[in-house]
């Protein structure tokens, strides 16, 4: 769900919630969390590869043949179409810029999947979870 979400703007955030008690079962959470992360980084830095050998292209081409480029790397790439084109807009810096900015966007979308725990397992009210938007 994180990668079928991304924002290039990154103003979203995926959270998994746990309320597990034991701390052998919270240390394997966080090491899933860490896997999910790495396996996130490694996605999007494919598809950077493949995008990045487009900047070649003008603007108006630029989304039909990212949708081309991306479509061998995974089904779930063409999700990230948009993604990507907003990304590569000339308009948000020079292209020689450009490979750090998307590796920066890379390590946000990879930190924007996030772990938290809870250590009360009561939910008193369905709107307990809002406080967690503030974050």
């Amino acid at each position: 769900a994180h990668l079928a979400n991304l924002d290039p703007n990154m103003r979203i955030t995926t959270s998994v919630v746990s309320v597990t008690g034991g701390m052998d079962l919270v240390k394997l959470e966080l090491d899933l969390r860490d896997r999910c992360r790495q396996e996130i980084r490694q996605r999007l830095t494919a598809e950077m590869k493949a995008a990045l050998d487009l900047t070649h292209l003008e603007p108006e081409q630029l989304r039909y043949h990212l949708r081309h480029a991306l479509a061998p790397i995974s089904e779930s790439s063409l999700s990230r179409v948009d993604f990507w084109h907003a990304l590569m807009d000339p308009s948000h810096g020079s292209p020689q810029d450009l490979p750090r900015r998307l590796s920066a966007k890379i390590t946000d979308a990879t930190t924007h999947f996030v772990y938290l725990h809870r250590t009360c397992k009561i939910l008193k009210k369905p709107g307990k979870y809002q406080d967690l938007m503030i974050l």
